[in-house]
């Protein structure tokens, strides 16, 4: 190949990206866009939708202006224009597969598969059915982002409701409706920065109700959630963004990206702003949010269309990662934490950008109505035992107290009919068992005065249904207490 900066390279360049330049601005025209919003991607849907355009006009075009692509790419960057930066990997899949005759050679991705395809065909006459303006590429414009939110009608907090309280799948879950309510508005009161932090008491179901109300949303918009939620568990050793997000790999002779789940829905959601995208960080605070999600936190400040997240230093998409990621306005962003000697606190840095709703109430009462327990004395206890630890915020939550229950259920079921005769022994048995293993396991703390009190109702309450087991260990927990001014359940 001659110099790239040779007269006839650079003259060479500026012929293919003029020959893109000319399509795209004739279908900007006819769609009333500005050129610069358009790329490749917004081509293949005008072509689908456009009886004047054919497959192989685009065919006849991209194959002058670049054979194949990723020598064109790199040829444009040493000519010194950084024009049509972005791979068109999704128009040259579907145009691949659409066209009846052999098409030219554009580099496609091996694992390619006829699914994804499929679904690109879909989404294609989908949108052509239900609108004649395309939909924009991989990096909206703050104007084309906000268009396509606009296009496409959400769910309102009353049909979100409305399906939580007829789902099969969530009757069994205890959820006040103003804990739905404030999640709703917290995500859409400022779109560019949908972020919300759940805290409190462990086993409230925070986890849940991220994923009830993704799985609701996209349910009644008919998205499938494996492709519009994403779940990542946070670990203690993440110390920056690449944990979260991905990281180029430089050491092979043709760089690619690794790519992690919560930057490859990023991806999706900027190339469908008129979808739902859910990002649930769980336990969030085991590692420092300000290390790995600072591009995020910055992205999320910026106005409209602004905020940018840096991933990579190449002058071209690396395996379908562009340099840069506008941030989506269309992505939900959640994170759930927990206040223990194993976390870390919020700074005031991500605090300030994010809604911090609480859940420490739990309601024994309306779970035991949704899933009623045969064995009295079993909701009795449970019951007592977390009035007397709310005070301390050392009570059961939903996921304790149902593991509890379900406990006792198995060996009531599974005893041998010398043992179920004697139902009451066996139950208090088996209770007693289960809560030194799961309610006693998180009492500890410094000597206060209502700390004391509670570890006293406590044992009161052991002693009062019999409870041996537990009514020995609160005591010598106690003992400690009252010596050292300090215990714990292992000390």
């Amino acid at each position: 190949m001659s110099q790239p900066n040779a007269p006839a390279t650079r003259l060479k360049m500026d012929r293919r990206a003029d020959a893109l330049d000319r399509l795209l601005r004739d279908l900007a025209a006819k769609r009333g866009k500005p050129a610069v919003s358009l790329h490749l991607y917004d081509a293949c849907h005008a072509l689908a939708e456009d009886p004047k355009y054919g497959v192989q006009d685009l065919f006849r075009v991209t194959a002058e202006a670049m054979t194949p692509w990723e020598t064109f790419a790199r040829d444009l960057r040493e000519a010194g224009t950084d024009r049509f930066r972005h791979r068109p990997s999704s128009s040259v899949y579907w145009l691949r597969e659409a066209s009846e005759t052999e098409p030219p050679a554009f580099p496609v991705a091996p694992d390619e598969s006829k699914a994804r395809v499929d679904y690109i065909k879909r989404g294609i006459a989908l949108r052509a059915s239900a609108r004649n303006a395309a939909t924009p590429a991989a990096e909206p414009s703050a104007t084309s982002t906000q268009q396509g939110i606009d296009q496409v009608e959400w769910p309102t907090l009353s049909e979100v409701l409305g399906d939580l309280r007829t789902n099969e799948a969530t009757k069994t879950l205890v959820f006040r409706d103003e804990q739905l309510r404030a999640l709703h508005y917290a995500w859409h009161c400022r779109p560019t920065r949908r972020f919300v932090i759940l805290s409190g008491l462990s086993g409230t179901g925070k986890t849940n109700l991220v994923d009830i109300y993704a799985h609701l949303w996209c349910k009644r918009l008919g998205l499938d959630p494996d492709t519009h939620y994403v779940s990542v568990a946070v670990s203690p050793d993440w110390r920056d963004p690449s944990s979260l997000l991905g990281y180029p790999n430089t050491i092979r002779e043709v760089p690619t990206f690794h790519a992690e789940p919560a930057l490859r829905l990023l991806l999706e959601a900027s190339r469908h702003p008129d979808h739902p995208y859910f990002l649930l960080l769980d336990e969030m605070n085991l590692a420092h949010p300000e290390r790995y999600f600072a591009p995020v936190l910055s992205a999320m400040e910026r106005r409209a269309g602004h905020g940018k997240v840096h991933l990579h230093s190449f002058g071209s998409d690396v395996d379908g990662v562009p340099q840069t990621l506008t941030w989506p306005e269309n992505v939900f962003v959640a994170g759930t934490l927990n206040a223990d000697e194993t976390t870390h606190a919020l700074s005031d840095k991500v605090l300030d950008r994010a809604f911090n709703l609480e859940f420490w109430d739990v309601d024994l009462e309306e779970l035991f109505k949704r899933r009623p327990c045969p064995h009295s004395e079993v909701v009795a206890v449970l019951m007592e035992i977390n009035a007397t630890l709310e005070p301390v915020r050392r009570h059961l939550g939903y996921r304790a107290v149902d593991d509890i229950a379900r406990f006792v259920e198995a060996v009531a079921t599974d005893a041998d009919p010398a043992e179920k005769a004697a139902t009451t022994t066996l139950v208090r048995d088996s209770l007693d068992q289960a809560l030194v293993a799961k309610a006693l396991t998180k009492l500890r703390g410094e000597h206060t005065p209502e700390f004391e009190k509670a570890l006293l109702g406590l044992a009161e309450v052991a002693r009062a249904h019999q409870l041996t087991r537990t009514a020995r260990k609160v005591g010598m927990m106690l003992a400690r207490l009252q010596a050292t001014g300090v215990t714990a359940f292992w000390a």
